[in-house]
């Protein structure tokens, strides 16, 4: 379980913290959940209801690449929520790393994509707030360039990383939108310095 959230800065000034999304389970101490198991594509079909009631709240899916392999993460093809309509919820997609969120009407009120090479963001509700961010490595796995794209897929911005002795020694700052470039020198970190104890007198 946890939450990502997206930190508003302008100028080195803390504007805000906003919730972008959230996989912690929201069920309450009074929802029963009885799952199926159909000999398809669906791995598992899951009902939750009230506890009280007996209302339905809402459904699951999970939908297997291959069914004769099982249900196991890597045959995870998607997740898919209905509410008590049969109208679409969520939809998480395991190949790709991405998770959508529906409004009542059908349409895409959130979308998250995140997996160790992207990182798109969108909601409708704060449409300044889009982040595309698409991660290049080397063979050895190191991030050596970071490009943030527009929302028509423009490069925006880029940075370039330059390793010496497996470390970051510079970046190299592509400012696409504005024209300028410029190089980035990481911080050095101070070594650790075990001073005596000290006694303050008056």
């Amino acid at each position: 379980e946890h939450t990502t959230v997206e930190i508003i800065e302008k100028e080195n000034k803390y504007l805000g913290t906003i919730k972008i999304s959230s996989n912690v389970n929201n069920d309450t101490e009074n929802t029963e959940k009885s799952c199926t198991k159909p000999e398809s594509s669906v791995a598992r079909i899951c009902t939750a209801r009230d506890e009280n009631t007996g209302s339905i709240l809402y459904t699951e899916e999970l939908l297997l690449k291959n069914p004769k392999l099982g249900a196991n993460f890597d045959n995870f093809l998607k997740y898919i929520k209905y509410d008590v309509y049969g109208k679409k919820l969520e939809e998480y997609n395991y190949s790709h790393g991405k998770h959508t969120i529906y409004n009542q009407k059908g349409e895409i009120k959130e979308q998250l994509q995140w997996n160790e090479d992207k990182f798109v963001y969108m909601n409708s509700k704060l449409p300044d707030l889009y982040i595309d961010l698409t991660i290049i490595r080397d063979s050895n796995g190191r991030p050596i360039e970071e490009i943030y794209s527009d929302r028509n897929k423009k490069a925006v911005r880029k940075y370039k990383a330059e390793y010496y002795d497996n470390k970051i020694t510079k970046i190299y700052v592509y400012d696409l939108f504005n024209g300028i470039n410029y190089e980035v020198k990481p911080v050095k970190m101070c070594p650790k310095v075990d001073l005596p104890d000290l006694q303050l007198r008056l």
